[in-house]
């Protein structure tokens, strides 16, 4: 029997974006605050700190940004390379990549593994609109990363050029603003939506998620790596550094391997017809990703979401006698994080991946030809009279301390959650409690370091 829907698509979606906008932001809770003085100074005194953190992200970005740009303008004024349009189509790559990355975690959080999905599934509500809601969630959430790397970038920009297009420049750079995190966070919603429908019906959808994490990162490991050696081979060529006064050019050569950026930049900064046609090819992609992302979400998303808060189907096992003997307190609880982090795609993922990240990067390196670099530097410095031992002591060093980061250290106690209170209770003291906690953590570092070491 088909359901029967009560209101218009349009209306339908705007009343749950408005209502996710009202649990997401808390304006509720935020205008009952408003009614008592210390609702009002715990308002002002979060606002400040928030603009505290954003001014600081901000102007950390721009001293980095600023003086590069500057060089590039100058290196345009004395050779005709327009170097700044590469820089800037560069910026535009790389707040789509982040949007990429965060945008992909942020969709399997809040677009598929939502705890309301059961709620809507029993109302008359077309699948469509909740996907879109929840993804147009995910896109106000990825904005403010657009914000902040292409603001300060768009700023400098316009002020090294002395602000030769005026206000066009800036309706360009709100139109970029708004549509760069769309394609992204819609690729992240077309690959998520079969994913997640296939995760459905595996028994292990542990190391599922860990695979499709690990193909994740090896493929922007190969982009990136393959990127910085096009960039590095590319100014070898005479010929063709002789043409690259021509932005759209540049563009096709440095920004090719993914059109949709290059479009991006050439609208940004390319300069007549060539930039309204490059927007016009930009949009058509927008709406063909956003629009297959719905379509697909229109046949299977309900299905997919639910089937995350599913039990995967297997054996059912009885109540197991073999831990009821006495056990040392510490090992117990090492088991428990053990077994709480390998039952996790996400925990297993952020604890896990350090493991292979580096036999990775090698692999990629030795694939791209991006180990060329980094032996030309270390001959560089074997030449300057770098003692080789201080060498290869310092890239331990660095390697052993990306190797202690690990996210399963970090979150450790957070994992108890509400639960947390439990431990409070226990017969074991807390140094018991924190000792059992951090052997795995140590562990991974160490087997991680060790791996990074060979």
């Amino acid at each position: 029997m088909e359901k029967k829907y009560g209101l218009p698509p349009f209306r339908e979606y705007m009343l749950l974006l408005r209502l996710h906008l009202k649990m997401r932001f808390g304006l509720s809770a935020l205008k009952a605050q408003r009614k008592t003085a210390k609702g009002v100074w715990k308002q002002i005194g979060f606002a400040l700190l928030m603009l505290y953190a954003f001014a600081a992200i901000l102007f950390a970005y721009t001293l980095i940004i600023f003086p590069i740009l500057q060089a590039s303008f100058a290196v345009y004024e004395q050779t005709g390379l327009a170097m700044q349009d590469m820089l800037m189509g560069l910026v535009v790559l790389v707040s789509m990549a982040l949007c990429l990355v965060m945008g992909t975690i942020t969709v399997l959080t809040l677009v598929f593994n939502a705890k309301d999905m059961e709620l809507y599934a029993s109302l008359p509500i077309r699948q469509q609109s909740v996907f879109l809601t929840k993804f147009t969630m995910v896109y106000l959430t990825e904005l403010l990363t657009s914000l902040i790397i292409l603001l300060p970038a768009f700023g400098i920009y316009f002020f090294l050029s002395h602000g030769s297009e005026g206000v066009l420049f800036w309706v360009k750079a709100i139109l970029l603003f708004l549509l760069v995190p769309i394609i992204p966070l819609a690729l992240s919603s077309i690959c998520a939506l079969p994913l997640m429908r296939i995760s459905a019906k595996m028994k292990n959808r542990t190391v599922f998620g860990v695979i499709i994490g690990l193909l994740f990162i090896v493929g922007i490991m190969y982009v990136q790596m393959n990127f910085s050696t096009r960039i590095s081979t590319l100014f070898e060529d005479e010929a063709v550094v002789s043409m690259l006064t021509d932005n759209q050019l540049l563009f096709s050569k440095i920004l090719g391997f993914f059109p949709p950026a290059q479009w991006a930049a050439e609208f940004g900064f390319a300069d007549g017809s060539a930039s309204i046609f490059a927007l016009v090819k930009f949009l058509l992609v927008v709406v063909l990703c956003l629009g297959l992302a719905v379509f697909i979400a229109s046949k299977v998303y309900y299905k997919g979401a639910l089937a995350q808060l599913e039990s995967p189907k297997g054996r059912t096992k009885g109540l197991s006698t073999k831990g009821l003997g006495f056990a040392s307190p510490t090992k117990a609880f090492f088991l428990k994080e053990f077994r709480m982090t390998v039952r996790s795609a996400v925990y297993a993922m952020n604890a896990l991946s350090g493991l292979v990240i580096f036999p990775i990067m090698i692999v990629m390196m030795m694939v791209t030809g991006g180990d060329s670099g980094y032996s030309e530097m270390l001959n560089l410095l074997k030449s300057s009279g770098v003692d080789e031992s201080l060498i290869y002591l310092v890239v331990i060093g660095i390697l052993g301390f990306f190797s202690c980061v690990n996210p399963a250290a970090s979150t450790t106690i957070s994992r108890d959650g509400k639960g947390l209170w439990v431990n409070q209770f226990l017969p074991v003291s807390a140094k018991v409690i924190v000792n059992g906690k951090m052997l795995l953590p140590q562990i991974i570092a160490i087997l991680t370091i060790l791996i990074a070491g060979t």
